[in-house]
Parts: structure tokens; C-alpha cells; sequence
């Protein structure tokens, strides 16, 4: 009969785990712990014409710039791939004057969030929610009219992306009717109203009455 050793037993369990001892498998970490608020609240964020910048609980702060991310955000499978994504907003203010709005796309991807594309969304504004729908992000924000005091914008707009797979872009995408082949070139046939039917169609006179003046 065969004693099993504490060691052997190790050589065993190492040999099912597909590793040895002192190597045991990292598993990734799940999507949704990785895209916690804390972990974006902490994570390196690309800026266009600014670089990357590494938020602290959610602020970035020098004398000429200011980060902010703000409360609202989406998660959810932007890129389906079955794992959790996450659009995020941040509040850019330079100089203590110049405003900027940005979403920036986060991806989990082991066991490390990556920030593959940030766009501007406008200049002073109120993001109100954030969703994902249909492979899309939809934002919904008030922005400011001309009439509009500095705390109160009133005026709803929807902004909707998608995120091209191939080159990880975030692109914009047109609201309403949607063009199944964007690329295609399309030459529409289009019926000449009879003569005399179109205000902007000359009639031509009676027979017998043309005159030539010169």
C-alpha cells in the first residue's frame, strides 16, 4: 500500500492545476470588480491635446489643470466580446476658465483596464445619464442656451457612439433612420412633373403664337 506524502500530495495537486509549487495560476479578475467605481475613480485617462492622466479618487488637480470624473457613468458589453466595458465622463476645466466635457471608453481586458478611445462631447454642460443600448452608448445632457443663468442649462440633447471594433475608435453616430450601407452610392430616379404642373416648369404658348422680338 502507497503512503500519499504531503509532498507528493502537492506534486499532485500541481500537476492538475497545470503549474508547480510556488506557481499557482493567476485567475483574471472579474469585469465587474475591475470596473468598480473605485477602480475608475483610480485609473490613467487619455485627454486629446492634454496626455495621459492619472485620476486620484476621482480628481486630477494642478494650478493649470482640473480633472474630474463625473458621477454619472455606463456599463455593460460595448464591444461584444462577453466582458464588461464601461463609458465614464470627465469634466476638464485649463486655466481655471476653458471647460471641456470628454467620454472616454474603458475595456477590461485581463486583469487591467484600458482606456482605447477618449472624445470631446462639447463645452459647459450637465451629463444626466448614460446607457448602453443596442452595442451603442447613448448620453442624454442639458446644455446651455443663450438665455440660460450659469447654474440652470435647459436645453436636452442626445448623443449617441459606437465603438468600431477594428480600429477601437469611438465614432459618433446620426439619431433617427439609419443607413444599413453608409458607403453606397445611390442615384435616385425622379419623375419630371408634366409641364405646366411645376411652378418653377416654363409653358410653353399656344401653337401659332410664337414671336420673335428683337
Amino acid at each position: 500500500m502507497h503512503r500519499i506524502t504531503k509532498f507528493s500530495y502537492i506534486l499532485v495537486l500541481s500537476a492538475a492545476l497545470g503549474s508547480f509549487p510556488g506557481e499557482l495560476p493567476i485567475l483574471a479578475e472579474s469585469s465587474d470588480r475591475l470596473l468598480s467605481t473605485g477602480k475608475l475613480q483610480n485609473a490613467t485617462y487619455y485627454i486629446p491635446q492634454i496626455g495621459n492622466v492619472a485620476l486620484t479618487e476621482g480628481t486630477y488637480q494642478t494650478p493649470q489643470l482640473s480633472v474630474t470624473l463625473n458621477q454619472v457613468m455606463a456599463k455593460g458589453d460595448l464591444n461584444g466580446d462577453g466582458s464588461g466595458d464601461a463609458a465614464v465622463f470627465l469634466t476638464v476645466i485649463r486655466d481655471q476658465a476653458e471647460i471641456s466635457n470628454y467620454i472616454a471608453v474603458i475595456l477590461a481586458q485581463g486583469n487591467n483596464l484600458q482606456n482605447v478611445d477618449t472624445v470631446w462631447l462639447g463645452g459647459r454642460m450637465q451629463i444626466e445619464t448614460a446607457s448602453f443600448e443596442a452595442g451603442q452608448i447613448s448620453v442624454k445632457s442639458l446644455v446651455y442656451a443663450p438665455s440660460d443663468p450659469p447654474c440652470c442649462p435647459s436645453q436636452q440633447k442626445q448623443q449617441n457612439y459606437r465603438l468600431d471594433a477594428r480600429t477601437q475608435t469611438l465614432l459618433p453616430v446620426t439619431l433617427g433612420a439609419q443607413d444599413p450601407n453608409p458607403g453606397e452610392i445611390r442615384i435616385n430616379n425622379t419623375t419630371a412633373p408634366p409641364l405646366g404642373i411645376d411652378p418653377n416648369t416654363p409653358v410653353p404658348p399656344p401653337e401659332g403664337q410664337i414671336r420673335f422680338q428683337f
